[in-house]
């Protein structure tokens, strides 16, 4: 999109309210949920909304204008991570790292992970020494489970779209714009078959603001079509049956957004980041991996990309866990669901229209074997059944 912030002077105020109106559960640490986002507040200081607001696809400012429940609950949870971390080594530079835009969702998510590790026991340092003079890198977290003496180090890597996904995420966003404006009374469902060229998107955007508005007035479903390129339905929320029969009539499934054809391989992106990423972890620890992608598990089998995941983990001894996770929201009845794959665990959890998958990848042939209580440890870290 041209304007990567959203449209209304976001403040911390504004922020709280619309998180707090979710009604999702306070964490345990505070008294209510407007206790739980002052306490962020005072951390992160008055001017971070804000900042973060001109930041590009920050991991949380969108849940003040639009998003599912149960992902407002899991900021919610976040928070919690956030405060259980706070004694912890260099966690300030974490902190201000959530000030970066090119560090912001890495660090989101390190705080999360480590604040789920810390949870079962583990103690958490973040960017440690190695005991390892030539090895160059530092590792995002060193990992301690006092019970057994045990360490490994935690690297985390948020996967970000290649350039032909950005510009067609972009692209589909810009044409849902217009509508978003106005989230509270209208929805649309579409089809961009093709990337438009910027002019032609502007063009697009133009034709479907002209509809929002003829929308809005007659109460009606409007359609956007270009031949070849987009075809949009746009209707008030209190009259969706017109929106159904248009999906139907049109062939666009339930969720109702449907973009051009990705021709990249999320596998084997995940293949190389894996690759890439073990080289900053040492070797004689049972290390972890964990990666977010929130596109591979919307466009392949986990039953499949498993076993694509599992060959590539099995030819570094330096990992003993590759951790794989990524969400999305979704307007279907969806099922939670757990299953096992020999040693490696998958879990779908579902919560108020918002699917979090996560697939835990375990190494017999790393050389440095954990533990069977730190494997254990580790498996109800990040899955809610805990099983191994």
């Amino acid at each position: 999109m041209s304007d990567a912030s959203f449209n209304r002077g976001l403040t911390w105020d504004y922020f709280s309210a619309a998180i707090t109106q979710s009604e999702g559960q306070c964490p345990a640490e505070f008294a209510d949920v407007p206790a739980a986002l002052q306490f962020l507040r005072g951390v992160l200081g008055e001017d971070y909304v804000e900042q973060a607001n001109r930041m590009y696809a920050h991991p949380f400012l969108g849940l003040a204008v639009f998003s599912w429940p149960g992902l407002r609950q899991q900021f919610l949870n976040w928070i919690g991570h956030v405060h259980s971390l706070q004694d912890c080594t260099n966690v300030r530079q974490v902190l201000d790292d959530l000030r970066l835009p090119t560090k912001a969702a890495h660090a989101y998510a390190l705080l999360e992970a480590s604040g789920q590790l810390l949870q079962q026991g583990f103690r958490i340092s973040f960017e440690p020494k190695t005991n390892t003079d030539d090895f160059p890198f530092r590792p995002d977290a060193l990992v301690g489970l006092p019970a057994t003496g045990e360490k490994l180090y935690l690297e985390v890597s948020c996967q970000s779209l290649t350039q032909r996904q950005v510009s067609a995420f972009d692209a589909m966003a810009a044409c849902e714009h217009p509508v978003k404006e106005h989230f509270e009374v209208l929805k649309c469902s579409f089809r961009l078959r093709r990337i438009p060229a910027p002019e032609h998107l502007d063009e697009l955007t133009d034709q479907i603001r002209v509809a929002v508005q003829t929308v809005l007035s007659s109460g009606h479903l409007v359609e956007v079509e270009d031949n070849g390129v987009l075809s949009m339905g746009i209707c008030r929320r209190d009259n969706t049956q017109e929106l159904d029969m248009w999906r139907a009539a049109h062939g666009i499934h339930f969720e109702g957004y449907e973009g051009p054809v990705d021709s990249v391989n999320e596998i084997d992106e995940l293949k190389r980041k894996m690759r890439s990423k073990q080289k900053q972890l040492p070797r004689g620890y049972p290390n972890l991996l964990y990666i977010e992608n929130h596109h591979a598990f919307s466009h392949y089998p986990v039953s499949v990309f498993h076993l694509d995941l599992q060959e590539e983990l099995f030819q570094h001894s330096n990992l003993a866990f590759v951790l794989v996770r990524g969400s999305n929201g979704s307007g279907r009845e969806e099922v939670s669901e757990f299953r096992s794959y020999g040693e490696h665990r998958f879990e779908r959890r579902v919560s108020e229209g918002h699917v979090r998958h996560t697939l835990l990848l375990s190494n017999r042939f790393t050389e440095f074997v954990p533990s069977n209580h730190l494997a254990k440890l580790v498996t109800q870290s990040f899955l809610s059944s805990g099983a191994i």
